[in-house]
């Protein structure tokens, strides 16, 4: 039986500038939680007690990229001596004498929001040594079995380098696809030669959201240029529609499974969408606007539509609080099953992902195994438009 394990404090990371939002957010979901420290990108909760039941424990909120139990912090000028006080935390102790700790993430708080001034989240060379020195120094009595880290179900340390010389360290269940990234950040690059970042911003959506997208088939994006997303797209190997007045990038334009539509999505003639059985749209424009423009495509161009990819700008964080008129109009045109996510690579905006109906998920489920383990294998770039699970790597 395992040994009583009871946290106060919850950690949840967010997009640099979010914070005051997120807190709003946690007041309405969560109205008994009490902030604690916080700093950009970062905020943590006082629980009102103890967690009675930590394996229960599973929140999400669209601001949320990720979030667990927080252990304690630790603070130094040295690398080898934060790892040796991280080790030596109360409470990363009591976590490790209760639960198996299968996995280490380590990442370093977002310098700034996406794409200002070049910067994009992901793993960096501070991170990769400190998780290395953490996983090397690891006690034998809390690193009881080889580390699982495609491993679903299973806890995971959590190392946020807050600043270099101060860590914040939690944990959390990998009870989720996002949650087997560290910080909630996949592992995608922007290939050379891609139009725009919004080449990251799609192949996220296309991983995250998990949508029943097959190769061959047509997905219809509105918005398109300059082409970053329709690269994603594509290289998905998907049949793209763009419609977009502007120019696209010459490598998309030419691409034999991209046919440009260059006009607004008003004038898109029905015959353009024929076989086209999911849309994507990233227009620079007011929700109300953007919807509009689905909604034209969905209700009477292509009915056939099976589900969605939207971006939902905020132009002040404000906007948040229209989002739930936003998700009800799109239940309306019949689609029942949303989910809300900002994205590690968005701006200020949010991501829904949308289907008629849950039902219309596909999950391939790994069957060479009694216990049926799930898995979730490194991130490819672009990610595959499906991923089955794969046994894990010993």
């Amino acid at each position: 039986m395992s040994p009583p394990w009871h946290p106060e404090f919850v950690f949840v990371v967010c997009q640099v500038g979010a914070e005051t939002s997120l807190k709003r957010d946690v007041a309405v979901r969560q109205p008994t939680w009490r902030p604690a420290f916080a700093r950009p990108g970062l905020v943590t909760f006082k629980l009102p007690a103890p967690a009675a039941d930590p394996d229960a424990f599973a929140w999400t909120a669209p601001l949320a990229r990720t979030a667990g139990f927080s252990l304690g912090q630790v603070a130094g000028d040295r690398l080898g001596r934060l790892v040796e006080d991280l080790w030596q935390l109360p409470q990363v102790h009591a976590f490790g004498a209760s639960r198996e700790i299968a996995d280490v993430h380590v990442w370093q708080r977002d310098a700034a929001p996406p794409g200002k001034h070049g910067f994009e989240p992901g793993p960096t060379p501070l991170a990769e040594e400190a998780r290395r020195l953490i996983l090397a120094q690891a006690p034998p009595a809390l690193h009881r079995s080889p580390w699982r880290p495609y491993a679903r179900q299973r806890w995971t340390l959590d190392v946020m380098l807050v600043e270099p010389h101060q860590w914040l360290v939690g944990c959390h269940r990998k009870n989720s696809r996002v949650a087997t990234w560290p910080g909630g950040v996949p592992p995608l690059e922007r290939p050379a030669g891609a139009p725009s970042r919004a080449y990251l911003k799609m192949a996220e959506a296309l991983l995250w959201s998990a949508l029943p997208i097959v190769p061959g088939q047509v997905v219809v994006e509105l918005g398109c240029s300059p082409g970053g997303a329709a690269q994603a797209l594509l290289d998905a190997g998907l049949h793209v529609v763009g419609v977009d007045p502007a120019e696209v990038s010459e490598a998309v334009r030419q691409h034999p499974r991209f046919t440009h539509v260059r006009r607004k999505s008003h004038q898109l003639p029905k015959q353009a969408l024929a076989e086209a059985q999911w849309l994507c749209a990233d227009m620079n424009v007011a929700p109300r606007y953007m919807l509009d423009a689905v909604e034209e495509v969905v209700q009477r161009k292509s009915p056939s539509i099976r589900g969605m990819l939207l971006t939902v700008k905020l132009a002040s964080w404000e906007l948040l609080d229209s989002l739930p008129a936003c998700l009800e109009r799109i239940r309306g045109w019949g689609f029942r099953d949303l989910r809300v996510r900002q994205l590690a690579f968005n701006a200020q905006e949010v991501c829904v992902a949308v289907m008629r109906t849950r039902g219309q998920r596909r999950v391939l489920r790994s069957t060479t195994r009694a216990r049926r383990l799930r898995y979730d294998p490194p991130a490819s770039c672009p990610p595959p438009s499906h991923a089955a699970d794969l046994p894990a790597p010993e």
